[in-house]
């Protein structure tokens, strides 16, 4: 895999939260990237990677993205 495609998968977007986060999922996919020789289970690796990073900045989209005294329960649709 090129640098360019592991950029590519882990943009962030403008939050200082998120480009942190990012810089630590890029560092972990160039070690994989390295390590490990073209196979099956590096594929899987990247894609688990993506999807992790893909959570934690929906996380970070919650935690810092709520407005001070926004006290709105999340349902996640079960309402």
């Amino acid at each position: 895999m090129q640098e360019m495609d592991i950029l590519l998968r882990f943009m962030p977007n403008e939050t200082d939260e998120e480009k942190e986060l990012a810089k630590g999922f890029i560092q972990l996919a160039k070690v994989i990237n390295k390590l490990d020789i073209d196979s099956r289970e590096k594929t899987i690796a990247m894609e688990r990677l993506e999807s992790s990073y893909m959570w934690a900045k929906k996380g970070i989209l919650y935690t810092f993205g709520e407005k001070e005294g926004d006290d709105e329960e999340i349902t996640y649709g079960l309402v």
